[in-house]
């Protein structure tokens, strides 16, 4: 019922929909079929929303080298269950650089996390307000979720460098989650988790910046994700990354996700060095097809 698809069937209202998901028609199909509709709408998918900021704009200095320092960095955002799953467990290898930004605002916090675990896609929280189901993109600002490296209401941040930029108003709402810090761009490799991980997903400024910045990533995004950036154009790490997890059911993909970023941390950063200069053709690569898509798109 909170599908915007499910009142659009229920109600027969034949509409243009356009949207970034990837797997917009695919959702569409399941709840036509759910609902045995014929109903039939004006699908049109456009996943280069994001990208248009970052490479329609003359806004930003020419790209620097810069030296690495760290083997990879985790960015990550407001606290949904998926991403703060995925910290837990990454933050305890000495390797990750990591912020935890969450929201700023003052929160009530409700309960202490005692236990988590997935089962079944959905993730099973044992606080000491009682017991909890949650989806991996449900946000979970008001839970406390601690290891020894890892608490969630211990907020980290690092310091946009101003100096490297220019044409940038601060005025602008986007302004912050374009530019990239020093320490994402020191990093050898950049994990992050988009917003949308379950059924769809777009390609927001976590994507994007990492093609702009010419930075190679694994993020973690709903099934079909890589499949998706393969079929347009992209050219996948896959020197370092084993990406069948991309078709995975939600916990299993999850878990392996966990696996291939290790693979990453594991490295000693010389290693890691030499990686990224060997993924430099594909990353480049990247980058001009980031032009290419939308020189070619209305």
């Amino acid at each position: 019922p909170s599908s915007l698809f499910y009142h659009l069937i229920k109600n027969n209202k034949k509409v243009k929909v356009v949207d970034c998901g990837i797997n917009l028609r695919r959702n569409f199909d399941l709840i036509k079929k759910k609902l045995n509709s014929d109903l039939d709408l004006d699908l049109n998918v456009y996943p280069w929303y994001f990208m248009n900021f970052y490479f329609r704009r003359d806004r930003y200095k020419n790209h620097k080298e810069y030296d690495l320092k760290y083997n990879s960095i985790f960015l990550l955002g407001g606290h949904k269950m998926c991403r703060i799953f995925i910290l837990l467990e990454l933050s305890k290898n000495k390797n990750l650089l990591y912020s935890n930004f969450g929201w700023t605002q003052d929160l009530k916090y409700f309960a202490n996390v005692i236990e988590y675990y997935c089962e079944n896609d959905e993730f099973i929280l044992k606080t000491d307000q009682g017991n909890f189901k949650v989806n991996g993109d449900d946000s979970v600002d008001t839970f406390i979720f601690e290891n020894e490296y890892f608490r969630t209401d211990e907020y980290k941040y690092f310091t946009i460098n101003e100096n490297a930029y220019e044409k940038v108003s601060k005025d602008e709402p986007i302004f912050l989650y374009e530019l990239a810090p020093d320490q994402f761009m020191e990093s050898g490799f950049s994990f992050f988790c988009e917003t949308q991980t379950e059924y769809s997903s777009s390609l927001t400024e976590k994507t994007i910046k990492n093609l702009f910045y010419k930075k190679p990533f694994l993020g973690f995004a709903c099934d079909g994700f890589y499949k998706f950036l393969k079929d347009n154009g992209f050219e996948l790490y896959d020197e370092v990354f084993d990406y069948s997890f991309d078709d995975f059911s939600y916990g299993k993909r999850l878990n392996s996700y966990l696996i291939e970023c290790k693979k990453v941390l594991d490295l000693k950063l010389n290693d890691i060095k030499d990686l990224v200069e060997k993924l430099k053709p594909k990353i480049e690569h990247n980058y001009e097809n980031c032009k290419t898509i939308l020189k070619n798109s209305s």
